[in-house]
């Protein structure tokens, strides 16, 4: 519960955020309306997983479904969108053991 409420902060503060990034758009390499509608999806995934809307029942399904969704979007903007990293190893591997 606590890595999703983590999550959902954090795209939280992504959406905030947006509008400071119209200033600096070419900073994260991505265009800042992506960036402020992957945190609102995110944001209301992780309020949706946490409770916030009274649909617990979903429980596993929806943890499932989330991980398999936050993992796919994060490499997927990782290698597209946001400048190139050169620890992707490192994080590749934290990735494989969190999953398991």
């Amino acid at each position: 519960m606590l890595i999703v409420a983590f999550y959902t902060a954090w795209n939280g503060l992504r959406l905030w955020r947006d509008n400071l990034l119209l200033e600096n758009a070419g900073q994260y390499g991505a265009h800042p309306l992506y960036v402020a509608i992957s945190g609102a999806v995110w944001l209301i995934a992780g309020c949706c997983l946490s409770g916030v809307f009274g649909w617990e029942s979903l429980g596993w399904a929806a943890a499932l479904g989330g991980t398999v969704g936050y993992t796919t979007w994060y490499w997927y903007d990782r290698a597209g969108c946001a400048k190139p990293h050169a620890n992707w190893p490192f994080v590749m591997i934290g990735n494989i053991i969190f999953l398991c």
